[in-house]
């Protein structure tokens, strides 16, 4: 829908009040389905949700209806949970700065809030919003900050870099207020995070490996849901569930097991994919990080910095490689590697600024392009490359693991450029 559309960003009107409101009321609401699938895959609900399941049909004397019900509502009460956290955050916020956004972001100079707007179908519509607020800084004599809240864009125009320009509108008002740094908030705490990029220490190894570890191991539940419902693992699985339903005599538990042994299988097969892609990763360039890429001026290693609780943490990585193109006379391209950001500043735009720093080192080397590989159940990061310019080249499914292995996930890996 954002195709085509010319989007102004501009100050926030009482007029705005209502579009405001809903866009953040929407906005919020839209975590509840995540985050109650992301509660509900962790491994401490999937053991309580298997108790109530079989300690119910065990004590009622196997009773396959009391065990649906019983399971059915331990799950029901977690989603209850997850739209109560996002529903009273929203109201709190409503109660609070957003029942009075002129008062609260446009007396004081040093704040401000933005709407984008946009005309559609011959009448103007809000598509996103943020807002900044100029604090103290406790680090410094007499320096301020800039703290970024209430970052929403419409479901209407995700992907279209609404969310970017967001972002740089506020960097470049905490500019000319001269703010030492921009801070989000990301908890109750709310405290400013101050993001450096920097080269790879020899002392970032054991955060970084962690950070590696974590953030392909996350890929697991995605993967997972991705080859699920994939229309052949679902034939497949109505096989084995229907299929061990008639032949048992209609009995519901061997359905069950039969099915749940298959949907373990595929879960088993997700995870051993992104296992062994770390276990050998960790055996090669990232045994020898300073070796492998901060010995050759052509490639480079960086990590995303902060500081956390008075202690400085590692929140991402990347890396480049430079390698000569087969497709020209001496010239050469960059491949990205390694593009990792910690669960923990998701959303934060830390992703793309990585993404950037790669490509500027690229551009000083004056590499002709750049390359990267991902896989198909990455969609997050397959969105930002897309919008960053970045081109499908090529889809294959020639990994490294076992084929039987790659038929089970489902997944491709994709070939992605970019001419700079």
């Amino acid at each position: 829908m954002a195709q085509g559309m010319h989007i102004v960003i501009r100050r926030y009107q009482p007029s705005d009040r209502e579009a405001v409101e809903t866009i953040f009321r929407n906005g919020i609401m839209e975590h509840i389905n995540p985050a109650f699938m992301y509660a509900m895959t962790r491994p401490l609900h999937i053991t309580v949700s298997l108790f109530f399941y079989i300690g119910a049909y065990v004590m009622s004397g196997q009773s396959v209806v009391l065990a649906l019900v019983s399971g059915g509502a331990y799950i029901g009460f977690v989603y209850f949970c997850c739209y109560e956290f996002y529903a009273g955050f929203v109201k709190a916020r409503l109660n609070t700065d957003m029942k009075d956004i002129p008062g609260y972001y446009l007396s004081n100079p040093d704040n401000c809030f933005w709407v984008a707007e946009a005309e559609i179908h011959g009448r103007p519509q809000i598509l996103g919003m943020v807002a900044v607020e100029g604090k103290n800084d406790p680090g410094s004599e007499g320096k301020k900050y800039g703290e970024l809240y209430r970052m929403i864009v419409s479901s209407t125009c995700r992907r279209c870099g609404l969310g970017v320009r967001l972002a740089k509108t506020v960097e470049d008002f905490c500019r000319e207020r001269h703010f030492s740094k921009i801070g989000l908030s990301t908890s109750s705490t709310q405290k400013a995070v101050h993001i450096v990029i920097r080269r790879y220490q020899p002392s970032d190894r054991e955060a970084v490996e962690t950070i590696f570890r974590d953030g392909l191991m996350e890929h697991i539940n995605p993967a997972f849901m991705y080859a699920m419902t994939r229309p052949l693992h679902i034939t497949v699985s109505l096989f084995f569930y229907i299929g061990a339903y008639v032949m048992s005599g209609q009995s519901v538990v061997l359905a069950l097991v039969s099915g749940g042994a298959w949907i373990g299988f595929v879960y088993f097969c997700c995870y051993e994919f992104y296992a062994s892609y770390i276990q050998e990763r960790l055996n090669t360039d990232m045994k020898d990080i300073p070796g492998y890429y901060l010995s050759n001026p052509d490639n480079c290693f960086w990590v995303a910095e902060a500081e956390m609780a008075g202690r400085p943490r590692v929140l991402g990585m990347v890396a480049v490689v430079g390698k000569n193109d087969p497709g020209s006379e001496g010239e050469m391209y960059g491949e990205l590697y390694r593009m990792i950001v910690s669960s923990t500043c998701r959303r934060s735009g830390l992703g793309l600024r990585l993404a950037k720093t790669a490509e500027d080192f690229c551009k000083e080397r004056r590499f002709s392009k750049i390359k990267l590989s991902t896989t198909s159940p990455q969609k997050a990061g397959v969105a930002l490359y897309f919008r960053m310019g970045f081109k499908l080249i090529l889809v294959h499914t020639q990994f490294e693991t076992p084929k039987w292995m790659i038929w089970m996930t489902r997944a491709t890996i994709l070939i992605m450029e970019k001419n700079i």
